[in-house]
């Protein structure tokens, strides 16, 4: 499905938004819709910024009752989060109901279906510009005066409308395809995992005698191997950190490397010291493991001499072996 090329463009006069056919109005966003400002005078289904999910307008459930003097809303009204609008709440309502908490509700003028409005200020561009004009550090709002202000661009109305079907088709089987490759994602993330939960509990030879770990989650491992606590394989070490050594990163999905803090999924961010000696000094081939977060995954073997923050337990071998075992062992527990 696709839309027609327009023969003829015209200059918006509106950088972000560049050229737009020739017979579409472009007009300020309050000239479009009428800003609800009426509180519900009695009990609705209430509606806050919980319920809406960033970038796609859909509603989303949530168990929790919200409390407070809510705008009334009606279908078709569109609620636009002005809290933080870089999140792109904006949701179409469907249902009468209040919106409790940041939002601007927007009652869209008989020359705009609600669905394209609703796609329109969807626009990455739309947002970016939204969101480069709210005030406050903390708290970012966009005020009434930036958004009513906004360019907004108005097709026909049966344009509008087939523009709204064709996103609808769109978007609905990108949709689609985004959640069989999460299922796909998911069963190799399984396979995978089963592969090493395999591999480190009962080794590659599927004919090797297997007796009892006498540890019920363990079950049966290779004859030939010894079962050990780990206290019996290491030693905590606690060496200060040293100039010369690199800060070393614990993902709690790759474990160590030796990349400086800042990176997403670190396991832990924590404040930078000119002080070295404050870190631990950890050497390859050490285990070091977070202490209030190794159970989500804040471990990992470590392959280059570094430092770590204070916060882990720096275990070092007692005897040679090869610790990305253990930590294979420990990530499957």
């Amino acid at each position: 499905m696709r839309l027609p090329r327009y023969p003829e463009y015209r200059d918006s006069g509106v950088e972000w938004l560049g050229e737009v056919p020739s017979q579409w109005r472009v007009a300020p966003l309050k000239r479009n819709f009428r800003l609800i400002a009426d509180r519900a005078t009695k009990k609705r289904r209430a509606v806050a910024l919980e319920n809406i999910e960033g970038w796609s307008g859909r509603y989303i459930e949530t168990e929790g009752e919200f409390q407070g003097d809510g705008i009334a809303f009606e279908p078709d009204d569109i609620l636009f989060g002005k809290l933080r609008p870089y999140l792109a709440k904006v949701l179409l309502a469907d249902f009468p109901g209040e919106a409790v908490g940041d939002f601007h509700v927007l009652r869209p003028s008989e020359k705009l279906i609600p669905r394209f409005a609703q796609y329109q200020m969807l626009q990455c561009e739309f947002i970016g510009v939204v969101d480069g004009s709210t005030f406050g550090s903390k708290m970012p709002r966009a005020s009434w005066e930036a958004l009513g202000g906004m360019p907004f661009v108005v097709p026909a109305v049966s344009e509008q409308v087939q523009i709204a079907s064709f996103l609808d088709h769109e978007t609905a089987r990108i949709d689609a395809l985004i959640a069989e490759q999460e299922k796909l994602l998911a069963l190799l993330a399984e396979k995978r995992q089963a592969a090493i939960s395999h591999a480190v509990t009962r080794g590659l030879d599927p004919n090797v005698p297997m007796k009892d770990s006498g540890i019920p989650w363990l079950g049966q491992v290779p004859a030939h191997w010894k079962v050990l606590r780990l206290g019996a394989l290491f030693r905590e070490v606690n060496e200060p950190g040293r100039e010369d050594l690199p800060l070393l990163s614990v993902s709690i999905h790759d474990g160590v490397s030796d990349r400086e803090f800042g990176e997403e999924e670190l396991d832990r961010k924590v404040a930078r010291s000119d002080d070295k000696s404050k870190y631990k000094a950890a050497a390859a081939g050490d285990l070091t493991y977070n202490m209030m977060r190794a159970w989500q995954g804040g471990l990992g073997s470590v392959t280059v001499d570094g430092m770590v923050s204070p916060a882990y337990v720096v275990a070092r071998p007692k005897a040679d072996f090869l610790t990305t075992h253990i930590e294979r062992l420990l990530r499957k527990l």
